[in-house]
């Protein structure tokens, strides 16, 4: 039967029927294509930790509704019920769903349940985030603009370059200055929890520093330490070899998963993978990076500039843009006119 960890929130307080509950001790959140893959396979692998599947999405369905699909969790008792098969050894479950940094659903709810909670965020170049984001929504078949320079003008003001909305989505289509802009998601982070229960890594930092970050991540969950047996990087960046193909077989899925939902759902939220192994086929190394222009590269450093400055200001001295030249001629300078404006 699983146990509630927290002794200080009663069942009353997290206001469900039925068994006490196991909430997690830590989360993995943070900006997309920044890393939470690895980490996620990282500790799952390590014998005291104990991870479900990836992103359950549970407390964020304000960011992205799961109703209707065959792993959508319907109440916090079946939220509870993914942890039951913790071996009686673990000393830390933890669970991974990068957008809860995005949800205000998700952070309350995080706070109000699990208050000592120790929060992994994840993070990287703003500009680089919205760029490979773009790449994996093609991938996955949630992007059908294949031109990002396109795909991001949909999300800003036509006369001044400044991102004009940050909800999650514009007419059912990815606004990626939302995803970009997460400075002002980290405020409301450090608002709820302290600064002993957040764990910031970057991507770059994972990247240069793999064995580094481990023991930091171990000592931060309270893990024994252990060597890295998987250095290598998950979610590498790969581009669709062909199109037309891509689309059929994303139309296709579309098709036929709700018909497939309840054998889905009877295999654990896992399908047959016949799909997923054309598609595999269907990519390539790569990504669609060098193909923006130097200088909308700019523009678009200069219109999350001010939300740059956010999340710098929280995670000094961190540098998330460490161009010389953008900081030189666009963060820098923004800064300083920023200042001189207040």
């Amino acid at each position: 039967m699983p146990k509630y960890k927290n002794k200080n929130l009663s069942t009353d307080q997290i206001a469900f029927g039925g068994p006490v509950c196991t909430i997690p001790d830590f989360f993995i959140i943070g900006a997309p294509k920044c890393g939470t893959t690895t980490l996620y396979e990282w500790l799952s692998s390590h014998p005291e930790c104990f991870m479900p599947t990836k992103e359950p999405g549970f407390f964020s369905q304000d960011i992205r509704s799961t109703r209707g699909s065959p792993t959508h969790i319907p109440d916090l008792t079946s939220y509870c019920g993914i942890f039951v098969d913790c071996p009686a050894n673990t000393k830390a479950i933890g669970e991974a769903t990068p957008r809860y940094l995005y949800s205000d659903m998700a952070l309350d709810a995080i706070k109000r349940l699990r208050p000592d909670a120790r929060v992994i965020v994840c993070l990287r170049d703003p500009v680089d985030l919205a760029i490979s984001f773009h790449n994996q929504k093609i991938i996955e078949g949630q992007e059908s603009e294949i031109d990002f320079v396109s795909a991001w003008k949909r999300s800003c003001d036509r006369t001044h370059g400044d991102i004009s909305t940050l909800a999650p989505s514009i007419d059912g289509n990815l606004n990626y200055g939302f995803w970009a802009s997460y400075g002002r998601r980290l405020e409301l982070l450090f608002e709820r929890f302290p600064l002993s229960q957040i764990k910031i890594i970057t991507l770059e930092s994972l990247k240069n520093r793999p064995n580094e970050i481990w023991t930091e991540l171990q000592d931060f969950l309270s893990l024994s330490q252990h060597a890295l047996d998987k250095k290598e990087a998950y979610n590498l960046k790969k581009k669709v070899r062909w199109k037309h193909l891509h689309i059929f077989t994303r139309s296709l899925r579309k098709a036929i998963l709700p018909l497939l939902h309840p054998i889905i759902k009877m295999r654990g939220g896992r399908g047959f993978g016949v799909l997923r192994m054309i598609d595999n086929l269907n990519l390539e190394p790569g990504n669609y990076t060098s193909e923006v222009p130097w200088e909308f590269r700019k523009g678009m450093y200069k219109a999350l500039a001010d939300d740059i400055h956010r999340a710098e200001t929280l995670l000094e001295p961190v540098r998330l843009v460490t161009d010389p030249e953008i900081r030189a001629s666009v963060l820098d300078r923004s800064s300083v006119m920023s200042n001189e404006v207040n």
